[in-house]
């Protein structure tokens, strides 16, 4: 296998793990390779999934946090199982760490942090040592998001919280959104829960690059995508249906108003013409017979007409990437992939 074919099948290994919609007990890897037809042309085609044993595993990230080259898998354990009388049962068993190996397979999980139930996490370099780290937003019925800084060598130092507040973290992103080259966050943060009323806000808490952060913009919202989305060289947030672009500093200035809140959803150049679009399913909590949304982004920080596509079946994650090494961008969804044709529309259906 050359090395282009092998760095697909990294990429596409990587792309496959986001969050769910409901726990998992085990991570499913599925690789890709490439056979060709008789006019040699390359044909996609993924290898026989590998599952990985992690107790509670919600939600996967992916880097090189022992600095052999190769990609390793961290995961907030988080996850619940339906009990007998209908309700949930927490399973959470922190964050675990899986090293990979040489040849696309990983060693068994191992525990970086035990006892709690994170939703999710991220990396990136939050100190600038050069070293991989983790931020981990630790759940209902905490207060903090949580940096687990990288040693380099696959082990973590102690954690470094930060309160967010309200009833706890369940999103987070890492984004320089000031400009200081300090990697920040955007995090969702439940803040009232009642048996007919949930509400959360979406808060920017900007990087002092030693794993500390402070709050600098907070907006009420449910869901967050981070991006530059007007090509002005800033971070903009979509929280909830609507556009908020970056000032540069940390905070935002509200934008356009979607026809639709992005549920699952995913930003690409998908009809190559250098500006972000955005395609999303939305729909009930299992997913099932969710609709496709997609609109084109103008370069602007504004987006075409709402395009609605037709009824999927059932949803649990969606992710971009190039599948088939064409140069458009594909959707990989749970449990199917989508192969893009660039242009408008940028893929079969709608």
């Amino acid at each position: 296998m050359n090395s282009s074919n092998k760095n697909k099948m990294h990429q596409a290994g990587a792309m496959a793990l986001t969050k769910p919609a409901i726990s998992i007990r085990f991570l499913t890897i599925a690789l890709t390779a490439f056979a060709f037809s008789a006019a040699g042309q390359s044909i996609p085609k993924f290898l026989t999934p590998t599952n990985y044993p992690v107790a509670g595993a919600s939600m996967a990230a992916v880097g090189d946090f022992n600095g052999d080259g190769i990609l390793d898998i961290v995961t907030a354990n988080g996850g619940f199982v339906l009990n007998a009388v209908g309700g949930v049962d927490p399973v959470g068993q922190g964050v675990s760490l899986l090293l990979g190996n040489t040849n696309g397979t990983f060693q068994a999980a191992r525990s970086i942090v035990g006892g709690s139930h994170p939703n999710y996490v991220a990396v990136g370099d939050f100190n600038g040592d050069g070293k991989l780290d983790v931020v981990v937003a630790n759940g209902t019925g905490t207060t903090t998001v949580s940096i687990l800084l990288g040693n380099g060598d696959g082990t973590f130092q102690p954690a470094i919280d930060t309160v967010v507040g309200g009833l706890g973290a369940t999103k987070v992103i890492a984004k320089d959104f000031n400009g200081d080259g300090k990697l920040d966050l955007a995090v969702v943060v439940g803040v009232l829960s009642t048996p007919t009323l949930t509400t959360s806000n979406v808060s920017v808490l900007l990087g002092t690059g030693s794993g500390t952060f402070n709050v600098s913009y907070t907006t009420p919202g449910f869901r967050v995508l981070a991006a530059d989305f007007n090509n002005d060289g800033k971070q903009d947030l979509i929280v909830d249906a609507t556009v908020r672009l970056g000032s540069g500093d940390g905070t935002f200035l509200n934008g356009q108003t979607l026809a639709f809140t992005p549920n699952l959803a995913v930003t690409g150049d998908f009809d190559g013409d250098g500006n972000l679009d955005i395609y999303a399913y939305t729909g009930g909590s299992t997913r099932s017979g969710a609709i496709q949304y997609m609109v084109y982004g103008l370069g602007d920080g504004t987006f075409t007409p709402l395009i609605v596509g037709c009824c999927g079946g059932p949803v649990s994650n969606v992710v971009a990437a190039d599948f088939n090494g064409d140069g458009n961008l594909d959707l990989g969804t749970f449990p199917g992939v989508v192969f893009g044709t660039g242009g408008r529309p940028s893929f079969s259906g709608i």
